[in-house]
Formats: C-alpha cells, structure tokens, sequence
C-alpha cells in the first residue's frame, strides 16, 4: 500500500504561538463526536521552551491546563513530557533517565490508582494528609485523573510510578492498529485484525508462529505474537477492553506489563516527585530487553502480494484494485484531526513515532511464499481521485468525509552514531582552543524523532523511495 511519512500536525492542538506540553492521556470514551472511533482525552498545559523540574510538576500556568481528545488510534503518538508548538512536535521536557529491574511475578510490581493511599509514608509526613501515589502537590492531576491507573515498582528506597497509558502506548500499541484493536471491542474479536489467530500459535516452547494482517509491518511480529501467543500478554491484553465496559461513562486504561517474568530490564524518562524516599514519575519508555530469550519467532502474511518460489500465470481478473489513491496535500503537511471518521480505501499516510529500542529481540523469521499468481487479463477498476484536507488513525467509513487514514507506526531510539559523536567533540575542542568562534546545535523548528535529546530533521518517506526509484539496476548513486 502507498504510504507518505507526515510531519505531525494536530488540529485539535492549540495553535497560537506557545509551547505546550502533554502532562497525561487518559480518559476513553466508546466514540468521539460523531464518529464511530474511541477517543482518549489528551491534557495540554503551557510551558516555556525548556521546562525544569519544577515547571513540568507544578506549572505556574496550571489554569491554563485545556483538554482536547484525540481517536485512540493516535495514542502511539502522545507521549507523556513532548512539546507542541502550533500543533506541530519541537522537542520534550527534560527528564533523567533512569535503568529499572523489575521483578513482574511478586507484589513489588501491581497497578494502583494515583490517587490510592500508599500503605507507607514518610517518618515526616503528617498524620493527618493522605500519602497517595502521586499527591496532588507532588504533580497535579486535578479531578479528571486522579483516578487513572499506574504499574508501580517499589525497590529499595524508590517507588517508581508508570502511567497506564505509557504502559499500553509502549509495550502493547507500536502502531495504530494494535490501538485501535485492543480499544474497540473484546480482543479475543478483535486481535483478527493483528494475525489470523487460526494459523498462529506456538511450534515447541522457543518456536512461534504468527500470521500477520496485511497492515501489520513485520518488524512488529514479535509484539503481535507476545499478545496473541503468550499467556499473560493475552492476559493484559484481554484487560483493556475489559475494564473498560466495567466503567460507567468515560474509563481510565487499565494496562500491565505483558510480560510475567522476574528480570525484566528497561530504561525510563522520569522525573523526581518525591525525595526521602525517592519517588520518580515515569513520562516515557525509552528502551527495554525482551525478556523471553533464545525464541524464533517465524511470520508470514495471508496474500501478501509479495512473489513466491514459484509463479503461476491465470488468466482471472486482478483481485485487488490498481493501487490505492494518495491524494492529500502535495507536501507532507497533512493535519490530524479526529472530528470525522477516515474515507475507506484512501490511502495510507505515515507518522514516525516515539518507540521502545528493545534489546536481545526474539529471531524473526520470515516465511518464504511458495506460490504467486501472476494475472494476464482483467479490467481494472480505478479509484477515484479526491483530495484530503485531514487525517486520523479512526475506523474507516464510507460516508462523506475530507479526512484520510494516518497511522502512527513507532520506531525504536537511538543515540547518535559514535562518528557522529567523535565529530562533535573535536568542533567542541576547536571552539575551546579559539579556533572557530561559536558552535551551536541547529535543530528543526520541528520532526518527529530524536537522538539524544536533540529533535532530528525529517526525511519524508517519498524521498527515500524516489531515491530508491533512481537507483535501481545500478550500482549506487546517480
């Protein structure tokens, strides 16, 4: 399927000059406005360029705080501590990071509400006041929610409390579909639109098999296995919608770590709410290790229209039309909006978003195709040409719309290249010697991905692929 990669740029966002940052995601409701897609409240507080500590806990502009939804199906996009400026991503709050070792199988490890009483406090603190998870002087989360779901790990002298939310967004929704699925409807129905759930299973104890879906990359067949194939990641996954239909009204997300195991390593962006003992809120999963090791994961697709070892010719009508349309904006600046529900078979557009870099990853296989058709004859029936002022990550319709399909697909960070590094350091030395005068970072005025801590420039997907277009049958550049 045709695919552009987008610059993110959120209608719904305030759009007036300031920075504003996500301080939480929470609060789903079964469908936005008058479409037919769940959406999820997405709270936004102004900040200055470069908020501190202080600022991202206890914002002098609290008052200011707007909330405005947004189709779950963007939710691999909202990361909690980015700043938007006029809609569009410029950069993240400062944060430490912070390497975690959890053990997932005893009651170190549990979720909890944020407003819970925790069953210890502090020797200073008063008897009176209530010690909860995240105290409303500690990060204000106001009435809306204060009632959202976190996993908590306790460890030695730290407690270190993770969203719901960055929990489902990193571990178990890489891309919009897996958000969409597990958001709207029992996912023992709806993992149908992740794998064929009759040809996936296990092959022996360190062999899995997964047939994805058509939309379904493969580079995210170890996370579909993990939630169709895995016990407890069928477990957590079954969880979210559950809880879900238990609410009366709007429900917070309910999401543990899906994966049962008592050594399981990642790395945080956190800030420190508490000291004496330390208390840290955890805005983003940056990185993690797969904890299953020595596992195969083997994975192929139902008609995946790629050509198999051998081909048959037919002389039966093409089963599929010819390419699907593309037609939003001329450049990538295509808005988000979830005020409508997106035109079926409009095409797909692409954000890059904010993933988990995960180490030691099960061994993909991919499954060769035995045999493709090769179709001689047969009309083709084209689509019709129309032109998109908006897009979102929603159910499709076949209704009246000006709003085509995005999905937000994650990729996993990395730090900058060591060259990249090794440069960095000798213009740094030269600057210090007087050698050159000045020396500054020139970042984007806004992009999507960033290595350490610094937004990077966007490379639209068109580009690589008209550059793959120039190149082919020869042996580099032209």
């Amino acid at each position: 399927m045709a695919s552009r990669n987008l610059i993110t740029n959120f209608e719904e966002f305030p759009h007036d000059g300031r920075h504003w940052m996500i301080r939480w995601v929470d609060g789903y409701q079964s469908h936005e406005g008058r479409t037919s897609t769940p959406s999820v409240g997405v709270k936004l507080c102004p900040v200055s360029s470069n908020p501190n500590k202080q600022e991202i806990c206890k914002p002098a502009s609290l008052s200011e705080e707007i909330l405005v939804r947004a189709h779950t199906g963007i939710v691999p996009e909202l990361v909690l501590g980015t700043i938007y400026k006029n809609g569009r991503l410029i950069g993240r709050a400062n944060a430490q990071t912070i390497n975690i070792n959890a053990d997932l199988t005893d009651n170190s490890s549990r979720i909890v509400k944020a407003n819970d009483i925790m069953p210890e406090r502090p020797s200073w603190w008063k008897d009176e006041f209530p010690y909860r998870w995240i105290g409303q002087s500690e990060y204000n989360l106001g009435k809306d929610f204060s009632n959202s779901y976190c996993v908590v790990i306790q460890q030695a002298q730290s407690t270190y409390i993770i969203p719901c939310h960055e929990v489902f967004r990193a571990l178990m929704a890489p891309s919009s579909e897996f958000a969409l699925a597990l958001t709207t409807g029992p996912w023992a129905t709806t993992r149908e639109r992740i794998v064929n759930i009759q040809k996936t299973g296990t092959i022996s104890d360190d062999e899995w098999l997964v047939i994805l879906r058509k939309r379904i990359k493969d580079k995210f067949a170890d996370n579909a296995a993990n939630l169709t194939i895995s016990e407890h990641g069928i477990q957590a996954a079954n969880a979210i919608y559950a809880n879900a239909l238990r609410a009366t009204g709007e429900s917070y997300i309910y999401a543990g770590i899906p994966f049962l195991v008592n050594n399981f390593k990642f790395s945080v962006r956190a800030v420190q709410i508490q000291s004496e003992p330390n208390k840290y809120l955890c805005l983003e999963i940056i990185s993690a290790t797969w904890p299953f090791s020595n596992l195969t994961i083997h994975h192929g697709r139902d008609n995946s229209g790629e050509t198999g070892k051998d081909t048959i010719d037919s002389d039966k009508d093409k089963p599929w039309p010819n390419g699907s349309q593309n037609n939003s904006s001329p450049n990538d600046d295509l808005a988000i909006s979830s005020k409508e529900d997106p035109a079926a078979n409009s095409g797909l557009d692409e954000i890059s978003s904010l993933g988990v870099a995960w180490k030691n990853k099960p061994e993909l296989k991919k499954i060769e195709k035995e045999v493709s058709y090769k179709y001689l004859t047969g009309k083709v029936t084209p689509i019709e040409n129309q032109f998109f002022k908006y897009g979102t990550s929603g159910l499709p319709t076949h209704g009246n719309t000006e709003t085509k399909e995005v999905s937000a697909e994650q990729v996993g960070q990395t730090n900058m290249p060591y060259r990249f590094l090794q440069l960095k350091k000798m213009l740094n030395l030269l600057r210090n010697k007087k050698i050159i005068s000045n020396l500054f970072c020139y970042q984007p005025q806004e992009g999507g991905l960033f290595r350490d801590n610094i937004l990077t420039w966007p490379l639209p997907k068109r580009v690589i692929d008209e550059y793959q277009k120039n190149t082919e049958g020869t042996n580099g550049p032209r």
